[in-house]
């Protein structure tokens, strides 16, 4: 049989049984490995310099047995079928220009950090764990490279991944991380939050602004407006939260400005009183005209005995032929007030924002409406709020449309 076996090729097309029938018997612990090459190099493909020295040394468990059958194996085994396959094994996170070849869609570009190494298990699990989304990576399938935006988040995160895996790490980068480094172990010292219940390293207006919404040492109320003021840090705000009322924390620990709170789970009154615990008003209320009515009453009714009707304002009114229900209630709890820098309540309709409220430069903290089909006019001049409610069992648009990621579930 010696002409059957020329290369180290030959020897594991035989192994594997892809050439000859294979009376080698392997060992359990070697058989996924070796088949594996062995069907690689049957392929076409040539072996790495890794590959190469990988086998010759797990052949020779089996020099025996391929000279009991006849096999040149001592020939064979040093000798290859084609050229040792080069495979660039360099490792390096480096600054780049915007790369021509990546259809990136942000108009500003900029700078890129390119992270480039062969292909690894364990990098590309360390690589996973970086924050990526279609706003700051780019990765062209197949090849080894992966760009990252340039900016302090993505420094930080790629050289903490990589810096003891022997990666080359561009100078520029390992100067920024330092840097960053210093801050994360000095959070204290830089990062906007409340430690031990003060509010730190925030500017003073803005610290002045938000005590006007919020009383002072209201951590409840801090932790509310957290992405409205830029907070990052909170000292203990798990426990705040565990003697909140379970519906005041659901709203305050939202991560978006929606949420839809189901009348089924929590009645109107436990809304609002989740509102007075965060310090939510003035309050804007979108009431669609279909049902306006029975809206309106039953809100108030849970208002009325807490803020005085001259701080409530009712800024439209419908067509007597189906609304004359409506337009008496707002009469007879003297609801028709004009907008004034007090007002804490205000009631629009979903057709259109009053031109006198825009004038009167009353500004809500947090929107409310029965339904997602408030989504017309009204929808510009909520744009900036940090809250906006939804008392209702399924947003229509939600569930229409897919939207249901935008939205916090109460």
């Amino acid at each position: 049989m010696k002409d059957l076996a020329h290369t180290i090729e030959d020897l594991l097309e035989v192994l594997a049984g892809l050439k000859n029938q294979s009376k080698i018997q392997i060992e359990t612990i070697d058989a996924t490995i070796m088949h594996s090459i062995a069907r690689q190099v049957f392929k076409g493909t040539a072996l790495t310099d890794r590959q190469f020295a990988l086998m010759k040394e797990k052949l020779q468990t089996y020099r025996d047995q391929f000279i009991a059958l006849e096999y040149d194996f001592d020939r064979a085994v040093d000798t290859l079928r084609q050229p040792l396959r080069h495979i660039d094994r360099s490792k390096y996170i480096k600054i780049v220009d915007y790369p021509d070849d990546i259809p990136y869609q942000d108009e500003g570009k900029g700078k890129f950090i390119k992270v480039r190494f062969p292909f690894s298990k364990s990098l590309i699990m360390a690589l996973d764990k970086i924050k990526k989304n279609d706003n700051n990576y780019y990765h062209t399938k197949g090849t080894h490279e992966h760009y990252y935006k340039l900016t302090e988040r993505t420094v930080y995160d790629i050289v903490n991944a990589f810096k003891e895996k022997n990666f080359e790490i561009d100078s520029v980068l390992l100067d920024i991380y330092k840097e960053l480094e210093i801050l994360d172990q000095n959070k204290h010292d830089y990062i906007p939050g409340v430690y031990q219940s003060e509010l730190k390293n925030l500017p003073n207006n803005a610290i002045e602004h938000l005590h006007k919404q919020v009383p002072e040492g209201s951590l409840l109320g801090y932790y509310d407006r957290r992405h409205l003021f830029g907070l990052h840090h909170f000292d203990n705000i798990e426990l705040t939260l565990l003697k909140a009322n379970p519906l005041t924390a659901t709203i305050a620990s939202r991560n978006t400005s929606k949420v839809l709170v189901k009348p089924s789970k929590y009645d109107l009154n436990e809304l609002i009183s989740s509102l007075f615990d965060l310090h939510r008003f003035p309050l804007l209320v979108i009431l669609n005209e279909n049902g306006a009515s029975s809206y309106l009453a039953d809100l108030h009714n849970c208002l009325r005995n807490v803020i005085p009707a001259e701080e409530m304002s009712v800024m439209f009114r419908l067509d007597n032929k189906y609304g004359e229900e409506f337009n008496q209630y707002v009469r007879d709890n003297k609801l028709n007030n004009l907008v004034a820098e007090n007002t804490k309540v205000v009631y629009i309709s979903t057709n259109k924002v009053p031109k006198p409220l825009v004038l009167s430069g009353w500004k809500p903290l947090t929107s409310m409406c029965f339904s997602s089909d408030y989504i017309r006019v009204p929808e510009k001049y909520i744009a900036g709020l940090d809250l906006k409610l939804e008392y209702t069992e399924e947003s229509g648009y939600m569930s229409r449309y897919g939207f249901g990621k935008r939205y916090h579930i109460a």
